[in-house]
């Protein structure tokens, strides 16, 4: 009982400073907070080192990820369009593009021949956005307008 006391003690004190006579009565308590914390730390990195191992030398297959990439690299032919049919109850806006509901409830800009165009929360906003950006590709693009930030794609292994 003497060596466990002694153990919980060193324990305490290994887990932070317990010298303040202020707060005695709350260092036990202390002490099993964050003795949890520790513990939560170590399932936590438990799990990922068994992701990695599970996942060590495995063959890389593409994911979808890096198949959209594949598919918008820059090319000089014209961008390829599936069959789209616009519906007879759709409106076509300005006789250029069509706007859709996903299933996960945002809306979606497509113009007559198929090409996507703007996806965003709300349907006033994808109307207006894609007037902008049609207006932009026809007559050019407002000075300062456009700028690339960032790539998008994260090199080396993560």
């Amino acid at each position: 009982m003497k060596r466990l006391k002694r153990f919980g003690r060193a324990w305490k004190y290994a887990l932070g400073s317990f010298n303040d006579r202020k707060t005695k009565k709350y260092d036990n308590s202390v002490a099993t907070i964050r003795t949890l914390i520790l513990l939560a730390y170590l399932i936590t990195n438990g799990f990922i080192i068994a992701g990695v191992i599970r996942h060590w030398n495995k063959p890389s297959s593409p994911t979808p990820s890096t198949l959209l990439l594949k598919t918008m690299e820059p090319t000089t032919q014209s961008p390829t369009t599936t069959s789209f049919q616009i519906e007879p109850d759709e409106v076509v806006y300005d006789e250029a593009f069509v706007v859709r509901e996903s299933r996960f409830g945002l809306f979606n800009s497509t113009t007559v021949e198929g090409r996507k165009m703007i996806t965003g929360l709300t349907k006033e906003t994808v109307i207006t956005m894609t007037r902008w950006y049609l207006k932009c590709e026809q007559e050019g693009w407002p000075e300062g307008s456009v700028c690339v930030v960032n790539n998008g794609v994260v090199g080396g292994k993560l």
